[in-house]
């Protein structure tokens, strides 16, 4: 979230040498697969020694997933006038300033989407943690459950099965409720014109 609401507010309201071309540079991000660069990934987090921890697993998550949360953060700054910018550089305020005491402030419902997008995102990625962990004692749950063995099941294992099936769900959806009013309110902002 920090990454992706810092680039959004630079890109948005900052002008720079490059800033259009690196924003259509990482656009084009979105369109390659997770999938398509395993390879590459495994061989770069195995050689920079994080394979098997944790960090090793947030730090692609992060970067597969702070492209869409900078998409969406864009989008919101884009919408909330330029002129409260000018004002604040008229006040004296600096860049940093204006996005902590201003911009932060008006974006609630979309730090409240993109808080909830990366955490369904993180939560149910397999394929990262299915290559990049092997220890069966740190798994996430997504990959825990896939341990189970689904042939030859007795109804106690599929009770099993689907008890950690429920547990699994229980995160995401408190993470949605706390967050229900943000999501909410980003969703009917602007939809009357006054």
């Amino acid at each position: 979230m920090i990454i992706a609401s810092v680039a959004a507010f630079a890109f948005s309201k900052m002008q720079f040498r490059g800033r259009t071309v690196l924003y259509r540079v990482l656009l084009i991000c979105l369109a390659v697969p997770v999938a398509s660069v395993v390879t590459p990934l495994f061989a770069t987090i195995n050689t920079i020694g994080l394979r098997g921890t944790y960090i090793g697993v947030i730090l692609p998550l992060v970067a597969f997933n702070v492209v869409v949360m900078l998409l969406l953060m864009r989008n919101h700054f884009d919408g909330i006038p330029h002129e409260l910018v000018e004002a604040a550089t008229l006040d004296g305020s600096s860049m940093f300033g204006i996005f902590w005491r201003i911009f932060l402030p008006l974006s609630g419902a979309a730090l409240a989407t993109i808080a909830v997008l990366s955490f369904v995102y993180s939560w149910n990625e397999y394929l990262l943690p299915n290559l990049l962990i092997s220890d069966p004692g740190m798994y996430p749950v997504t990959q825990a459950i896939s341990l189970l063995q689904f042939e030859r099941m007795s109804q106690e294992q599929i009770g099993q099965l689907y008890a950690g099936l429920i547990l699994m769900t229980i995160p995401s959806v408190i993470v949605y409720l706390f967050s229900q009013r943000y999501l909410q309110a980003g969703i009917t902002a602007g939809a009357v014109k006054s």
